[in-house]
């Protein structure tokens, strides 16, 4: 009888540090109100975003260094979407409320007008 191989066992599982800018982005989801399960592809989106500026800031690559200027503006976009972001949280929703939403846009209005006066 030929005695098997002792099993290997898994490798264990080891996760990436996260850098500085995950870890605010995961901090302002955690703080977000009113997210569900639908929201999931928006909140890894976001996480994979600043995965990936975290990374470049890391390796100092020029090239990494301007892929991660060009995915500031979606990242900051897609924390909007999510109600992340100090203007997304102070304007507004008709979903939220309504008379608040119709209020503000009255309030924009008169604004509009009187500096065209």
């Amino acid at each position: 009888m030929s005695k098997s191989p002792p099993e290997t066992p898994p490798a264990p599982r080891t996760r990436k540090p996260a850098g500085k800018l995950r870890t605010a982005v995961l901090a302002a989801l955690r703080g977000a109100q009113g997210l569900t399960a639908a929201d999931a592809g928006a909140r890894e989106l976001a996480l994979s975003y600043a995965d990936a500026i975290d990374l470049s800031r890391l390796t100092g690559d020029p090239q990494d260094l301007t892929k991660a200027l060009h995915l500031g503006p979606h990242l900051l976009a897609a924390l909007k979407a999510l109600g992340c972001t100090p203007d997304s949280r102070a304007a507004p929703t008709a979903k939220a409320d309504p008379a608040a939403a119709a209020l503000a846009a009255l309030q924009a209005e008169g604004k509009a007008r009187s500096k065209k006066k």
